[in-house]
């Protein structure tokens, strides 16, 4: 059971030991924190491709992240 945007609270009956999707707000914004909860899923059902993507793509926003915003 999750709360979505507006208050309504959503139940989602799944069977046990299982992933789903349903419940992931696609906001297509691809920041950090979205791609670590996206390698979480993908080493959980075992994408080990997925996952080394998403993770050359994290250390590159990274980066990019240390080196805009160095502290002087």
């Amino acid at each position: 059971m999750y709360a979505e945007d507006g208050g309504q609270v959503t139940e989602h009956i799944t069977q046990s030991d299982t992933l789903s999707n349903e419940g992931k707000m696609d906001s297509g914004s691809g920041d950090r924190f979205g791609i670590l909860n996206d390698m979480l899923v993908s080493i959980g059902i075992q994408d080990e491709a997925t996952a080394s993507g998403l993770l050359e793509e994290y250390m590159y926003q990274d980066f990019c992240s240390r080196e805009l915003f160095r502290v002087l």
